[in-house]
C-alpha cells in the first residue's frame, strides 16, 4: 500500500481501497460484502471494526406490487469485483446478483473510489430494477455501522430544539464522528445520527426508482465520505472536518457589500436607494476602504400583489438604475429574494395567487409560497436567470425556504415520509441544482456568483457545496439581552446588549446544537447601524462593536448602514477594522469559541490562528469585574511548537507590544473592566514594515500624515526647524494630524522631520517634504503627484471623436476614443458612457479618491470609475501638464472631490 497516493489492491478475499489519511478493508468472503476495518493513517493506524449487523446499505421500499420490504447487503450475494485505476482515481467497484422481489429484479452496485490528494474516500450506491416504475423508495442507508466495543470515541448531532425548522429537520446533514474519523454524505438533508450503538447515513427519497433516477436506467446515489482526523479530541476532529469541507466548499474571500435593510426596510425606492448608495460609496472612499463587492437593494421592490415575482411602482425603471450606478462605483450589484414570498402581511396572499395562476404553489402548512412546488422552482429559476442577465446581479440573498414540508399532492413534489421528509429533500434537490445552473451562468460570462442562503434551512456544511453564506438559523435578524439566563441584569449601552444576544446565539449554535459548520461562512446579520435598528453608539462603541464582531471569523461583511448616523469619526473607524480584517483574514476565518455563553454573564471570546500568527478577543459581558484565562494550545487553535511569540493588544489601543514572548502551552490571564472587550493579535513573524503612504496639507496650518500601520504617537515625534510639533492621532489610528505653528503662505514648501514608531515596534525616520496649496489649489506646473487623491476640474469644447486632451507626464492621460472620455492613471482606466465628441463647454472632473479608485464626472453627473487593487494608490511620477485644444480650462486640485461637491 502506497501511503503517499490513493491505491486500491487485493489480498485473497480482502480488498483494500484508501489514500494517505484512510484505508477501507473490505472482505467478499462467501460472496458477501463487508467492510472489515476503516483505518485512520494519521494516528498510528488507529482504526474501528463495523460489528456483527453491520450492512453496506439498506434499501427501504413500500408500495405498490414489491410490497414493503428492506434489501439488506447481507443478503445480496456479490456477483463481480473489479478493480479500476485511471490515472489519480482509484476504484473498487462489487456488482451483486439480482435481488428477486416477487417476479420483479432489483439490480445494486456499491462502488467506493479515492483520489490522490483527496482527504477522503467516497462511495456510492447504484440501484437499477425490471420495474423501476413500480418501485417505491422509502429510504436508503448509505452506510449502516454497528459499533462494538473498539469503538473509544464517537458523536452524532445531538436532540435539539427546533430553529425555526421541525427539530428533527434542523439537525439533518451533519457529520458522524467514530474513533478519530468523520463521516457523513454530500448532500444536505441526509439523516446521519447515531442511535443505540448504531449509526446510518440515511437518505430519504420518497420516490419510485423511475422518478428517482430523473428517467435514466440507473439511480446513482449521492456520496458518502469518510476521512481521518490526527486526534481523538472533538475539537481537533472537527477542525480536520472543516478542512475537508473547506476543500469541496464554493470558493470564499472577504466579502463587503451594502445592504438597504436597515436602512429603509421595505420603504425603499429608486430614489432613496439612488441616495443611500451615493452616501455610503462617499464615506467609504473618503476614508480609504476599496469599492465594495456589491450593492444591494433588499426587500420592498417587489409586487406582492401578483401573482408572482415582479417589481412595483416604486422601481418603474426595475433595477436598471441601481444596477449602473454600482457599476460607476466599480462595484457590483446584489438583490433580494425570499423564495418563500417575504416576511410580510401579504406573504400568505402571493401564495395564493401563484396557485391559482398555476406560476406555483400555496403551502397551507406554512401559509406562504411553496418552495418545493416543481412549476415554482422552473420559474423562479427562469427570473433569477433573467435578472442576472437584465441587471449583472454578482450576489443574491435568498432569503426564506421551506418552513413545513407540503402536502399537497399536485405540486409535483412528493409527500410523507418520516418527517415529512419526502418533500424536505426533493425541495433541496431542486434547489441545489438551481443554485448550480445560477453559478454555471456567471462561470460561462467569466463572472462571479455569491449566494447567501438565509432562513428556513438545515444547518448542514454540505450546503456551502452550492451556496457561499448560510445565515445561522438560531437567531433573529437583531436582539439585546438584558439579563443573563439566572436573572442578574447585565446593564451596558446598545452594543453591549446586541453583541451579547448574538454571541449567545454563536454559543447555541457551535456549542450546544454542536452544527460542524465553519465560522468562516456563516451570516450572521452584522454589522448593523442603521435608521431602522433604533440603536445609537458612540464612535467608541462603534469601534469596539466592529473590532468584537471581526474575531467571529466570518467572510461576509454585509453593512447595515444608514449614512445619516455615522460620524466623520466612525467612517475613519469602519475604514481601520476593514482593514484589519482584509489584512488578517486567512487568519480570522479560522475562528473558534472559547469561554461560556455570554447570556450567562460569564467572559468569552473567540480565538483564530494560522500556524503561531492568532487573534484573540476576550469580552466580559457582566457589570462587574471579571478574570480570564486561556491556555495557548491546539485546543484554540494554536500550532504545536509555537514559540517566541510577541503579542500586540488592538483593542484598547495601546503604544507597543507586551514585552513578555508567548510559546505553546502558555497561559494567559487577562482582569477585565465591566463590558470590556480585549483584543490580542500573536505572532512570531516580522511585521510589515512601517511606511508613510502620504503626507500633505489639509488647511493652512494642518499638514496630515498617513500610515500603513497603528501609529505609536505619544512615542513618536514630528519636527520642523528642531521644533516639536503638536500632533493628533486620528480615529483609523494610522493618520496622524501635525499642527504648525503658523499659517502656511501658498506654494511654502517645508521639510518635517518624523521619526515614528507604530505599536509593533517598527520605526521609521525620514525628512517629508509637504507643499501648501491655497484652498487644495495645485498650479498647472506641478502638475500630479504622489500616491493620494486628487482632482482635475477642466472645461472641454470642440471634443474630438479620437484623439488627446491632457498629458500628465508618463502616469496620468485623459483622451478621447470613438467619442468617449478615457481617465488613465498608472494603467487604471475609466471609460465614459457619455459620447462627448463634438460638444462645447463640457465640465469635467477627474478624480482618485482615497482608496485608489478613479472617477470621471460629466456635466455633473458620476459617468464611470475604475479600480485594480494591484495599482489602486500608486506613486504617481511628477510630470509636465500638456493640454489639448479642447481644453479651455484646467485646474487641479490636492484632494478628491464627493459626488455632493461636483458641479456641472
Amino acid at each position: 500500500m502506497n501511503k503517499n497516493t490513493a491505491f486500491v489492491s487485493s489480498d485473497e478475499e480482502i480488498i483494500y481501497i484508501g489514500n494517505e489519511n484512510t484505508v477501507r478493508e473490505i472482505s467478499t468472503s462467501g460472496k458477501v460484502l463487508r467492510t472489515v476495518r476503516i483505518i485512520n493513517r494519521r494516528m498510528d493506524e488507529t482504526s474501528f471494526s463495523p460489528s456483527d449487523g453491520s450492512e453496506e446499505f439498506i434499501i427501504s421500499y413500500k408500495n405498490g406490487v414489491f410490497g414493503k420490504g428492506k434489501i439488506h447487503s447481507s443478503d445480496c450475494k456479490l456477483k463481480s469485483t473489479e478493480l479500476k485505476e485511471d490515472g489519480a482515481v482509484k476504484k473498487a467497484v462489487f456488482c451483486f446478483e439480482p435481488y428477486r422481489i416477487h417476479s420483479f429484479d432489483v439490480f445494486v452496485k456499491v462502488i467506493f473510489e479515492a483520489r490522490d490528494s483527496d482527504p477522503v474516500i467516497r462511495k456510492y450506491v447504484t440501484i437499477s430494477s425490471s420495474a423501476p416504475k413500480k418501485l417505491f423508495i422509502d429510504y436508503i442507508d448509505l452506510e449502516y455501522f454497528v459499533l462494538g466495543a473498539d469503538i473509544k470515541m464517537r458523536f452524532s448531532r445531538p436532540d435539539m430544539e427546533k430553529a425555526y425548522l421541525s427539530q428533527f429537520q434542523s439537525a439533518l446533514g451533519q457529520p458522524i464522528y467514530i474513533n478519530g474519523m468523520y463521516f457523513g454524505c454530500e448532500f444536505p438533508t441526509t439523516d446521519n445520527n447515531i442511535v443505540d450503538n448504531t449509526a446510518h447515513i440515511r437518505y430519504f427519497a420518497g420516490k419510485a426508482l423511475k422518478e428517482l433516477s430523473n428517467g435514466n436506467e440507473i439511480y446513482i446515489s449521492h456520496p458518502t465520505i469518510g476521512g481521518a482526523a490526527r486526534s481523538f479530541d472533538m475539537e481537533v476532529v472537527r477542525a480536520d472536518f472543516l478542512e475537508y469541507i473547506k476543500g469541496i466548499a464554493k470558493p470564499i474571500y472577504l466579502r463587503t457589500q451594502y445592504n438597504s435593510w436597515y436602512d429603509h426596510m421595505l420603504d425603499i425606492t429608486s430614489e432613496n436607494i439612488r441616495d443611500s448608495f451615493f452616501e455610503i460609496e462617499k464615506g467609504l472612499s473618503s476614508a480609504g476602504v476599496p469599492p465594495l463587492n456589491s450593492y444591494v437593494v433588499d426587500d420592498g421592490w417587489v409586487d406582492y400583489d401578483k401573482d408572482f415575482w415582479c417589481f412595483n411602482d416604486k422601481f418603474p425603471n426595475e433595477l436598471y438604475e441601481s444596477s449602473a450606478l454600482s457599476k460607476k462605483f466599480s462595484s457590483e450589484f446584489g438583490l433580494w429574494l425570499g423564495p418563500r414570498g417575504g416576511y410580510n402581511l401579504k406573504t400568505d396572499k402571493f401564495g395564493r395567487r401563484m396557485e391559482r395562476s398555476g406560476k406555483g404553489g400555496y403551502n397551507r402548512q406554512s401559509r406562504d409560497v411553496c418552495v418545493a412546488d416543481h412549476r415554482y422552482t422552473k420559474n423562479v429559476l427562469e427570473f433569477f436567470l433573467d435578472c442576472m442577465e437584465k441587471f449583472d446581479i454578482n450576489y443574491w440573498k435568498l432569503d426564506g425556504f421551506l418552513l413545513k414540508s407540503c402536502k399537497n399532492r399536485h405540486h409535483g413534489h412528493p409527500v410523507g415520509g418520516k418527517h415529512g421528509m419526502y418533500c424536505f429533500t426533493d425541495c433541496w434537490e431542486n434547489w441545489t441544482d438551481i443554485f448550480e445552473k445560477m453559478h454555471l451562468l456567471r462561470e460561462k460570462e467569466g463572472k462571479d456568483l455569491w449566494i447567501n442562503q438565509t432562513s428556513y434551512c438545515n444547518a448542514s456544511p454540505w450546503h456551502l457545496m452550492y451556496s457561499e453564506s448560510f445565515w445561522m438559523q438560531n437567531s433573529g435578524d437583531i436582539g439585546f439581552i438584558d439579563k443573563t439566563t439566572s436573572g442578574e441584569k447585565l446593564c451596558g449601552s446598545d452594543i453591549d446588549r446586541m453583541l451579547t444576544y448574538r454571541d449567545s446565539k454563536y454559543f447555541d449554535f457551535h456549542r450546544k446544537r454542536q452544527y460542524q459548520f465553519p465560522l468562516s461562512n456563516m451570516y450572521n446579520h452584522e454589522p448593523i447601524y442603521g435608521n431602522t435598528a433604533k440603536i445609537h453608539m458612540t464612535d467608541e462603541e462603534f469601534r469596539k462593536y466592529m473590532y468584537m464582531i471581526s474575531t467571529r471569523g466570518t467572510a461576509f461583511w454585509e453593512l447595515y448602514y444608514s449614512f445619516n448616523l455615522f460620524t466623520p469619526d466612525m467612517w475613519l473607524i469602519n475604514a481601520d477594522v476593514l482593514s484589519f480584517i482584509r489584512e488578517n483574514f486567512s487568519i480570522l476565518r479560522n475562528s473558534k469559541l472559547i469561554g461560556e455563553s455570554p447570556d450567562t454573564g460569564s467572559v468569552y471570546g473567540y480565538s483564530a490562528w494560522e500556524n503561531a500568527n492568532g487573534i484573540v478577543s476576550v469580552r466580559n459581558p457582566a457589570n462587574k469585574k471579571q478574570s480570564f484565562s486561556f491556555i495557548l494550545d491546539r485546543i484554540i487553535g494554536v500550532v504545536e511548537g509555537a514559540e517566541n511569540m510577541t503579542c500586540v493588544t488592538v483593542l484598547p489601543y495601546t503604544e507597543k507590544p507586551d514585552e513578555r514572548k508567548y510559546s505553546y502551552g502558555d497561559t494567559v490571564s487577562v482582569d477585565l473592566e465591566p463590558h470590556e472587550i480585549r483584543i490580542f493579535k500573536f505572532t512570531n513573524e516580522n511585521t510589515a514594515p512601517l511606511k508613510l503612504t502620504e503626507a500633505k496639507f489639509i488647511d493652512e496650518k494642518t499638514v496630515e500624515f498617513r500610515f500603513n500601520s497603528h501609529i505609536a504617537v505619544k512615542m513618536s515625534t514630528f519636527t520642523l526647524g528642531g521644533v516639536a510639533l503638536k500632533k493628533e492621532l486620528r480615529a483609523n489610528y494610522s493618520d496622524v494630524r501635525v499642527y504648525l505653528p503658523a499659517e502656511g503662505e501658498n506654494l511654502q514648501k517645508l521639510d518635517i522631520d518624523i521619526d515614528v514608531k507604530d505599536i509593533y515596534g517598527n520605526v521609521l525616520s525620514e525628512k517629508v517634504p509637504v507643499t501648501y496649496f491655497k484652498n487644495g489649489c495645485i498650479p498647472i506646473s506641478y502638475g500630479v503627484s504622489g500616491r493620494g487623491d486628487f482632482a482635475l476640474r477642466l472645461t472641454l469644447s470642440a471634443v474630438p471623436t479620437d484623439g488627446m486632451i491632457l498629458l500628465g507626464g508618463k502616469d496620468m492621460s485623459i483622451f478621447v476614443a470613438n467619442g468617449k472620455l478615457v481617465f488613465d492613471v498608472k494603467g487604471i482606466k475609466a471609460k465614459s458612457d457619455t459620447i462627448i465628441a463634438g460638444k462645447d463647454n463640457v465640465k469635467v472632473y477627474a478624480l482618485r479618491e482615497r482608496n485608489g479608485m478613479i472617477k470621471l464626472y460629466i456635466d455633473g453627473k458620476l459617468d464611470c470609475s475604475g479600480y485594480d487593487v494591484r495599482n489602486a494608490g500608486a506613486d504617481i511620477a511628477a510630470g509636465e501638464i500638456k493640454c489639448g485644444a479642447s481644453v479651455k480650462n484646467i485646474e487641479i486640485f490636492n484632494r478628491a472631490f464627493s459626488f455632493d461637491e461636483v458641479k456641472d
